[in-house]
């Protein structure tokens, strides 16, 4: 037997022969007779075939009823089940079923507008209020399923977040911070993707220095962009890039940036969150080059980020 439910709250029956035979008290002229009580209504309509499937057969279209074939004919019926298919999403309300099987307005916890968000939980209360979900839960599915975490203010990372209390005071110098000790970060070439490369660490305080390095090889087709970002939820901190070319005169042009020198020489450019130089060498059919970066000038307190660098 097919039962197709519309919206809910129990009460009364009503039986409907929609595209049903005539029924045995039908008068002799062919109309419908309807027979009414207090629970049930019941109706034969002209027409020919019986209900044998309600889902095809019978009006399904009554919000707050359920309908089933019951001896050739459609029953509707007051149901418990609830879904709201109808009415304006996110505007935190939907539509129940009172005692007459007539859907009402009332306020939901659900039909939040969404924020866009993949970390936050979006719900009503009664007003839209988006909350933030724990730091650090799994938001792989944002990024096609690569392993990411949600960060305080909603925001899905590559990087686990490290709140500011989550450094070891006692852990003492890293081996990266000189230029002599830099992190390797391998080789990449200049066809690389448009996000790059990512490289997850800390800031212990205001006085820590990291320092990374890879080496950059020009790529037929492809475009020589170095462009290092930070990604720190919103705490300040600052990254340099410096460049030297493998062959020829290295010149960098640090637009808006500001120009800096690393400890071996090499020019560079400083900026806040991101760096974008322009970078050329004498011979421009050779472009590769080694490439530093160091991450500095944060807050006087732990502090975890995300870096992004391409070639």
């Amino acid at each position: 037997m097919t039962r197709v439910r519309r919206f809910a709250v129990l009460g009364a029956v009503w039986i409907a022969g929609v595209g049903c035979p005539y029924a045995p008290d039908s008068d002799d002229t062919g109309e419908p007779t309807t027979e009414t009580t207090s629970q049930t209504t019941s109706q034969t309509p002209t027409g020919g075939g019986g209900c044998v499937d309600a889902f095809f057969d019978c009006d399904d279209t009554q919000h707050c009823w359920a309908v089933d074939c019951v001896a050739g004919m459609c029953v509707y019926e007051i149901d418990a089940f609830y879904e709201n298919d109808f009415g304006t999403p996110g505007d935190c309300k939907e539509f129940a079923c009172d005692s007459e099987g007539k859907p009402v307005e009332v306020a939901s916890q659900t039909d939040a507008p969404p924020d866009d968000k993949v970390c936050t939980e979006d719900r009503c209360d009664p007003e839209p209020v988006y909350e933030p979900l724990p730091p650090n839960s799994d938001c792989s599915d944002y990024f096609e399923n690569v392993d990411a975490y949600c960060h305080p203010g909603g925001t899905c990372q590559y990087c686990k977040y490290v709140p500011p209390d989550g450094c070891d005071p006692d852990k003492g110098a890293e081996p990266n911070d000189t230029q002599e000790t830099a992190y390797s970060l391998g080789t990449i070439d200049d066809a690389d993707l448009f996000e790059g490369y990512v490289q997850c660490d800390v800031l212990a305080d205001d006085e820590d220095v990291d320092w990374f390095v890879f080496k950059g090889t020009d790529d037929l087709l492809g475009a020589t962009d170095p462009a290092p970002r930070l990604y720190t939820d919103g705490a300040p901190a600052r990254v340099c890039m410096f460049f030297e070319c493998d062959s020829g005169t290295t010149s960098i042009d640090c637009g808006d940036a500001t120009p800096e020198q690393a400890p071996g020489g090499q020019k560079g450019c400083c900026d806040a969150e991101a760096v974008a130089p322009g970078v050329g060498c004498t011979n421009p059919f050779a472009l590769g080059g080694q490439v530093w970066i160091r991450v500095d000038q944060g807050p006087a307190m732990c502090t975890s980020y995300e870096l992004r660098y391409n070639f």
